[in-house]
């Protein structure tokens, strides 16, 4: 298979966030190193997902393993870098789009502690590049600063077959509270939107980048995504690569009262704090424990349902697999087209809602709780999104 590589549009749910903060307005990120640092054109190897492609498992890895990856010749930058090792704020500070005065903080940050790595070729890795670099001025800015820093660009993407994919989004979105559309109806958005998108983003066609793209299929989660992507450098096997899995997929019953919770916060337009939804998201989980069965996953998908994914985008799917990998979608994913499914959405099977009746009501009183705790209520407001900020408007899409 040829280097190369592909994104699919996201979209994203609604729970109204308070925002209150000063922004910068749009500018070129100052990296300022002396000219005498500059070792050549070292490589910047961005990993930008996408989404639900084992990302959370592979930026823990690498915030793990700074040093094994420091003796194999790449460097991961501490700059922007959260808990769970990835970089979504470097991504961000890098971007030139308005932020409040910590991002323009991270990217100072970053200049300076580029100045000590030795000219190493650096290992990034944030999903939020893969919406960022849609942008041709932010993927300008982001270019330009790399390219100041004496660094090209070389993008780490994989690619999920549709339906899973589609399956495993929505189950996240509700989870984290973000999710109020029934699983048809996200599932009608969705295709609705990726057929009027082109086929292949800015970030794949743009001759600065080099590319390298993979399927996420069976060979791959069954080897782990940490080994694939330490492959795709030409590092040897990694360390402790088949971790504890991280970002466990949420069951039917998380699903269902996030949703609900959700879509009871738009209907009374009612706004919450980040440590409000923080603790919403804990008391959902907590409850749900309760109920689920250990292994249980959510599925949303019918066998119906997954093969009107499937027929919906064929078109557009096999002239990405042809252009990137010279093969058809079928067998870039192996055994994954014309999968039986057995649907598990509450909303379906348990329309009366017995099983999570009690739940709701005592999940309504929690939140309740929180939302009048002072501490939580008074807690430092969100910045906007990415994807609110490249359209240019306020959160998130009312139309999710």
């Amino acid at each position: 298979m040829q280097n190369t590589r592909l994104f699919f549009s996201l979209s994203y749910g609604y729970c109204p966030v308070v925002l209150d903060f000063e922004i910068s307005a749009r500018r070129p990120i100052l990296l300022d190193i002396a000219e005498g640092n500059l070792l050549g054109m070292a490589t910047a190897y961005l990993h930008i997902g996408s989404h639900k492609t084992g990302t959370s498992a592979l930026q823990c890895f690498i915030g793990k393993h700074r040093d094994w990856l420091g003796e194999h010749g790449l460097y991961v930058p501490k700059s922007g870098q959260v808990k769970n090792g990835a970089h979504h704020q470097l991504a961000r500070a890098l971007s030139g789009l308005p932020a409040p005065a910590i991002f323009s903080t991270i990217a100072d940050q970053f200049s300076q502690e580029l100045r000590t790595c030795g000219g190493q070729d650096l290992l990034i890795s944030s999903e939020s590049f893969s919406m960022l670099l849609r942008s041709p001025d932010v993927l300008d800015t982001i270019v330009e600063n790399f390219s100041v820093l004496g660094y090209s660009i070389t993008i780490i993407y994989y690619l999920r077959n549709m339906p899973q994919y589609y399956n495993s989004a929505y189950a996240q979105k509700a989870k984290a509270i973000r999710q109020r559309l029934s699983f048809q109806d996200e599932i009608n958005y969705r295709i609705n939107q990726q057929q009027k998108a082109p086929p292949l983003p800015l970030f794949l066609v743009d001759p600065r980048l080099e590319k390298i793209v993979r399927p996420y299929n069976t060979n791959v989660r069954r080897a782990g995504i940490v080994t694939a992507v330490m492959n795709d450098l030409g590092l040897p096997p990694p360390p402790r690569a088949r971790a504890a899995k991280i970002n466990k997929s949420p069951g039917p019953v998380t699903v269902d009262l996030g949703r609900w919770l959700t879509r009871q916060l738009h209907d009374e337009n009612i706004g919450l704090t980040p440590l409000q939804l923080q603790a919403c998201v804990k008391a959902v989980r907590e409850l749900a424990e309760e109920q689920e069965e250990a292994d249980a996953r959510y599925v949303g998908l019918t066998t119906e349902t997954a093969r009107m994914i499937e027929v919906a985008l064929q078109e557009k799917c096999e002239m990405i697999a042809e252009i990137i990998w010279g093969e058809s979608w079928e067998s870039c994913f192996p055994g994954e087209l014309d999968r039986e499914y057995v649907c598990n959405d509450l909303e379906l099977v348990d329309a009366e809602h017995v099983k999570v009746s009690n739940l709701r009501a005592e999940l309504s009183m929690r939140v309740e709780a929180i939302r009048n705790d002072e501490i939580l209520s008074r807690a430092p407001a969100a910045p906007p999104t990415i994807a609110s900020l490249l359209r240019g408007d306020a959160p998130d899409s009312p139309s999710n």
